[in-house]
């Protein structure tokens, strides 16, 4: 049996909330009607590849993609904002990140009710 990592519970305590919905779920993108594609060009000026970079509406991170003009092929790679970047050795998991939005989200309905009760 491995033994938690001390902080993991004030890890996934403390992680920003924007980075729990995204880190739990996925990114959002923004819709491709507002996308700017790159193209490089090679020899005779014709397309090499083409480049699009994301940024998730909700946390910032970025997705970078590089498409090949011949083949096809997709490459992605990504930046992450200060702060999204969980080490692994806390070995934090997507059900760790689900169970604490859950518990915020808790959180959030017993102070509106506690506020509708007070009749505020």
């Amino acid at each position: 049996m491995t033994t938690p990592h001390p902080n993991k519970a004030a890890i996934v305590h403390d992680y920003k909330a924007s980075f729990v919905f995204c880190r739990q779920g996925q990114h959002r993108w923004p819709p491709p009607s507002t996308w700017h594609w790159r193209v490089t060009l090679g020899l005779r000026r014709k397309p090499v590849e083409y480049r699009l970079d994301l940024v998730c509406e909700t946390c910032g991170t970025v997705a970078k993609d590089v498409i090949d003009a011949h083949t096809g092929e997709k490459r992605r790679s990504y930046s992450w904002p200060e702060g999204y970047r969980i080490p692994s050795e806390a070995d934090v998991s997507r059900t760790d990140l689900r169970l604490e939005m859950l518990h915020r989200i808790e959180g959030a309905a017993e102070v509106v009710e506690k506020k509708k009760a007070a009749g505020q």
